[in-house]
């Protein structure tokens, strides 16, 4: 980038490129000089506005503090020369996509083809014995297999799948799905939910099945990459595609979606707060507003750092490519040690009833059920199952409404809220408290 201006290259994209560069060498002094000097010249308003958010994050990296809760470790028995990354566990195994076996390349970056690999580990401790491919209805031969999420049950997967480059092919990456049916893998099917014309990828699959998270660049986004999540109907298509909003995406790129037990949502962004590359951050919603954190180092680096993985409330796995590694991207582990975390769990469960006659009620099953803010705006929705049950995670200090809606039925809207229910974490001497909430 140096050479570039030196030697008059014109677009002044490469300023901002230099600055981000220097970033991830450390060199915070030097980038915040060319970043200042690129404001003070440059004429792209688009370009100058990335330029001021990157000024500001590089005036707050001198005053972050590390984090020493978290405890990392490469996890060297499964990492290559080669690339790692985006792992996710189901039933005792974890599934790592890597181009490690494979010899022809792909002409868009020069490396060799991704594949899905499955190896059989207890915690972090791996039997490498077990390490294999997955077979190749799911990895197809001189095409890019990617991220990778499962069902509860493990019964059923999301992933990613490149472009084959053939004229009769998708023109991106699509999200594809895969039933797991007489101890086999059924061919992959394309799921619903994709955009032919753009980049979609990164899926995570809530605990319930319910909820689908993904990242695409799809058009009326925010800017590159932007995080979405769409629900599950009763007929088994992906529905209510949604933006998560300016609250967590930006001009520039937000994936590797991940939602933790309590709540949390865990993405990676090239935008927000960080250390260099991407970063893994941590969006917490309470009383109606979004707050997005970096945990700091040495969960984040001065490398990419995304694709994290919760094994369990406070271990599991993630992607960095960062100094000291085994390869390209690798595969770490991590520990969070803080002495005084505690975790409260909310949420709200209930019935869809209808009347029976002027005294009782009796179940409504199949019902859709929404839940909103006090703005009329749809935080979540489900199905309830043939028991008539359903439930949300809530947040503290919120005010909503349940929607309850099925065909030849009246809707009906109740009130709900979490105001002055929350619990003081201080207080409280269990690990994990959770906190359940009913209503009919």
């Amino acid at each position: 980038y140096y050479n570039a201006i030196k030697n008059g290259y014109k677009d002044e994209i490469a300023n901002y490129y230099l600055a981000l560069s220097l970033k991830a060498n450390n060199k915070i002094s030097e980038a915040k000089s060319i970043i200042e000097n690129y404001i003070k010249k440059g004429n792209n308003e688009k370009y100058i506005e990335f330029a001021k958010q990157e000024l500001n994050n590089l005036k707050k990296l001198n005053d972050f503090p590390d984090s020493g809760f978290y405890e990392i470790k490469n996890l060297k028995a499964i990492n290559s020369e080669l690339i790692e990354y985006s792992p996710s566990y189901s039933n005792g195994k974890l599934f790592f996509v890597s181009n490690r076996d494979t010899e022809k390349k792909y002409k868009g970056t020069g490396t060799p083809f991704t594949d899905i690999y499955q190896v059989k580990t207890k915690g972090a401790i791996v039997e490498l014995k077990t390490l294999k491919i997955m077979p190749n209805n799911i990895n197809e031969e001189e095409i890019n297999e990617g991220s990778i999420t499962f069902s509860k049950d493990g019964l059923y997967m999301i992933f990613a799948k490149g472009n084959s480059g053939k004229s009769s092919g998708r023109n991106n990456v699509d999200l594809y799905y895969s039933r797991f049916r007489s101890n086999k893998w059924q061919n992959p099917r394309l799921l619903n939910i994709n955009n032919s014309k753009s980049w979609d990828s990164t899926p995570f699959l809530t605990k319930d099945g319910n909820t689908l998270y993904f990242s695409s660049n799809r058009t009326k986004g925010y800017g590159g990459t932007d995080i979405y999540k769409a629900n599950l109907n009763r007929r088994g298509r992906w529905v209510n595609i949604q933006n998560l909003g300016s609250e967590i995406n930006t001009p520039g790129n937000e994936m590797f979606p991940h939602i933790s037990d309590d709540g949390k949502l865990h993405f990676s962004s090239d935008y927000h707060l960080g250390f260099g590359g991407l970063d893994i951050l941590i969006a917490t919603r309470k009383g109606g507003k979004i707050t997005v954190e970096n945990p700091g180092k040495p969960l984040n680096s001065e490398g990419d750092d995304f694709g994290i993985y919760f094994f369990s409330q406070t271990k599991g796995f993630f992607t960095s490519n960062r100094v000291g590694g085994k390869g390209d991207d690798d595969i770490y582990t991590f520990i969070n040690n803080d002495p005084d975390l505690k975790i409260v769990n909310y949420s709200l469960s209930g019935t869809t009833l209808t009347p029976k006659n002027e005294t009782s009620y009796i179940t409504l099953d199949n019902s859709t059920v929404k839940l909103t803010d006090k703005n009329n705006s749809i935080i979540e929705e489900t199905f309830t199952d043939d028991n008539g049950l359903f439930e949300f995670i809530v947040y503290p200090e919120e005010e909503y409404y349940l929607v309850g809606e099925k065909e030849n039925y009246f809707n009906t809207r109740v009130e709900f809220n979490t105001l002055g229910k929350s619990l003081d974490k201080s207080k409280l001497k269990d690990f994990i408290t959770n906190v359940k909430f009913e209503k009919k």
